[in-house]
């Protein structure tokens, strides 16, 4: 079993601190509406009675004490009889049988004194009262018709109660609160055991022993196909510096000058790669070089989308024409100076044939002699050979994951996946990492 990261811990229930606030809400919420809507309010009303000497004498005797003592036991079944309860059901009028009624009395002996409690539990106060009251009664009279004699005397009698015994105190939510949170703790720390998604920069290192190029923040939801392009709307948001940033090290990375053609690829669909793409390739074209973005997903391509420009003929099209001749009839221009796209096209159904055909690799012998960069944006590993046939006809490759998406399994898979094939892995990208400055962004992903 992998060792917990104590750090990392700390961080992801920091992040997840709002399931606290959900798990606590809830708590307080239920234990309120079942108080207050589904548990009904038991009320109890208490009366003590005392064993003392018979009336008829002056005093009590020590004898008399010990017999007390031992009449107990028999007083609290004779209290609970039958014959005492039905009396009390025929008096107060009430609609319950004697086992139900027997049910709500309790008949304790206080401490080790000659002391009997007798306590009654109702929906209604005034109820419980009443029987308590008449029980007491009855009991008192059953006594002297049974023993001939009146050693019963009243301590408490029985009041109607106020506040119902099973009502919430504080006590009792200090407890629920503190289960919820306990639970809500307990549920966080099962969410990151068995969360074996990438978190940040520092652990993809860690676990592929790969580069990291840069770290982008997340993007805001609003907008998608206008923000898809922030290094173009939006050049000094933190999105752009990251972008910029990757571009940099990209070029400090080319120090032979070999570094033209850029296969951009990922484990899975949905982090972020096409936006990378057209980010890096806009960032590209802004250092005034003249870039290219190739999109080579044949299946589902989005470069179009982005750049909002026709696809009704691209990359799929091209490869069945002539390539020498009609290539530039292809390729279109962007509203981004020195920026081209060259769409995936109509959908063929042999993509990776395509993409392994000669006419696939004189098309891009003849695209790297027109352009400084040559971004292409490929399907992801897993399930397609398509970025495997495209990565030995590039000049490095770049593996984009996403912080809390990736599983970390996968990223290795996609990590050796290209080493087979002898792939010159450039680093990798991370993709909608948390941060503070995130916020101006939200959360979202093309």
């Amino acid at each position: 079993m992998e060792e917990i990261n104590i750090k990392e811990l700390l961080t992801y229930i920091k992040e997840k601190l709002w399931i606290v606030g959900i798990v606590l809400v809830l708590s307080i919420t239920t234990s309120i509406i079942y108080t207050q809507v589904i548990k009904k309010p038991i009320y109890k009303s208490s009366t003590t009675y005392v064993l003392i000497s018979d009336s008829s004498n002056e005093g009590i005797t020590t004898t008399e004490v010990t017999l007390n003592e031992k009449l107990i036991a028999t007083y609290k079944e004779i209290i609970k009889s039958r014959n005492i309860l039905e009396k009390v059901i025929k008096k107060l009028e009430l609609d319950m049988t004697t086992q139900e009624l027997a049910k709500n009395i309790s008949v304790e002996q206080v401490s080790t004194s000659s002391m009997i409690k007798i306590t009654v539990s109702n929906n209604d106060p005034n109820t419980a009262q009443k029987i308590a009251e008449t029980i007491g009664y009855e009991f008192s009279k059953e006594i002297e018709s049974l023993y001939k004699i009146s050693n019963l005397g009243l301590v408490d009698k029985a009041l109607v109660p106020s506040v119902a015994s099973n009502s919430s105190n504080a006590k009792e939510m200090i407890m629920i609160n503190g289960g919820a949170l306990a639970l809500s703790v307990m549920i966080i720390f099962m969410l990151f055991y068995f969360d074996n998604t990438v978190k940040d920069s520092e652990q993809v290192q860690e676990k592929t022993n790969l580069p990291v190029l840069g770290s982008v923040p997340l993007v805001s939801k609003k907008n998608t196909n206008e923000k898809d392009l922030i290094v173009h709307k939006d050049p000094k948001s933190p999105i752009s510096e990251g972008i910029r940033t990757i571009r940099t090290n990209l070029q400090f990375s080319n120090v032979d000058g070999n570094l033209k053609k850029i296969m951009v690829t990922s484990s899975m669909p949905g982090e972020g790669k096409s936006f990378t793409s057209a980010n890096l390739a806009t960032a590209f074209a802004q250092d005034g070089n003249k870039v290219l973005i190739v999109d080579c997903d044949m299946r589902k391509g989005r470069v179009h989308k982005i750049f909002e420009v026709s696809n009704n003929k691209g990359l799929s099209n091209l490869l069945i024409d002539n390539i020498e001749k009609n290539f530039k009839k292809y390729i279109q221009k962007t509203k981004i100076e020195n920026l081209s796209v060259l769409p995936s096209g109509t959908i063929p159904p042999n993509p990776s044939e395509l993409l392994n055909s000669e006419a696939n690799k004189k098309l891009i012998k003849i695209l790297e002699e027109q352009y400084d960069y040559i971004i292409f944006d490929c399907v992801p590993i897993n399930g397609l050979p398509d970025s495997l046939i495209m990565t030995n006809l590039v000049d490095k490759s770049i593996i984009v994951c996403a912080a809390n998406i990736t599983p970390t399994e996968l990223l290795q898979k996609t990590k050796t996946s290209l080493q087979n094939v002898d792939s010159d892995i450039a680093g990798i990208i991370v993709n909608k990492t948390k941060a503070a400055y995130n916020k101006y962004y939200g959360h979202y992903y093309g």
